[in-house]
């Protein structure tokens, strides 16, 4: 099997991932928390809700690989595994929650 290499992360990207954890109902607390805790976290809250947001999760993971939500959904479930592990890599993910938790106090 192929690894899938997912794009860099823009701006956009980031107001999707909110309004799919608010889909969710999710609120991720990265106060004093590292990267991998950060990732981790959102990982396992986005398994446990994922049935509540699956559309626009598809939308946007499709997005990040570069092709449609259908030929995405046609696609082995191992390809949603490597989409996932690399955003839970990715510094900026943990950057966003700890600064978008600043702005909330």
């Amino acid at each position: 099997m192929e690894t899938i290499k997912i794009r860099k992360l823009k701006t956009p990207d980031f107001y999707r991932v909110s309004r799919i954890l608010k889909t969710m109902g999710l609120k991720l607390d990265a106060n004093g928390k590292t990267q991998m805790q950060m990732g981790t976290e959102m990982i396992l809250a986005l398994f446990e809700n994922v049935h509540m947001a699956a559309e626009p999760i598809d939308d946007f993971f499709a997005s990040l690989i570069s092709v449609t939500a259908e030929e995405y959904k046609e696609m082995d479930a191992e390809i949603t595994l490597d989409i996932i592990m690399q955003i839970k890599d990715t510094p900026m993910i943990a950057n966003f929650f700890k600064r978008a938790e600043k702005l909330t106090k």
